[in-house]
């Protein structure tokens, strides 16, 4: 069993954020001890790790919830479609910083008398 302490400790998350992902029964904790703090199965190290995973690549904590019961098959399909999404936001910010570029380097030529193109 681990403490809050030793679970905030091992997976650097913050006490707000443990105390979020309980409330939305993502951890759940498996008793408290004679002080009254929180006890966590070993395992809550792992649950944490993949719930910080999951959000990494954009899943919601609703969604992970969700996610945390599919079946393998269902699973791939939902990361496949994050991985799809995350090359669509790829795309615009590669966009993006590119018309940012332009934009810089167009100021950078006028602030020395004339365009370097």
């Amino acid at each position: 069993m681990k403490t809050t302490r030793e679970i905030l400790a091992c997976t650097k998350i913050t006490r707000k954020a443990l105390r979020i992902y309980m409330e939305k029964q993502l951890i759940l904790p498996a008793g408290k001890n004679e002080q009254g703090g929180w006890l966590f199965e070993d395992s809550t190290v792992k649950t944490v790790e993949d719930i910080l995973y999951f959000q990494s690549i954009g899943f919601t904590l609703n969604e992970i919830r969700s996610v945390r019961t599919m079946e393998k098959e269902a699973l791939c399909t939902a990361i496949e479609n994050k991985i799809i999404e995350l090359k669509e936001k790829k795309t615009v910010l590669n966009q993006t910083i590119s018309m940012a570029e332009q934009e810089l380097h167009r100021m950078r030529g006028e602030e020395h008398g004339g365009s370097k193109t």
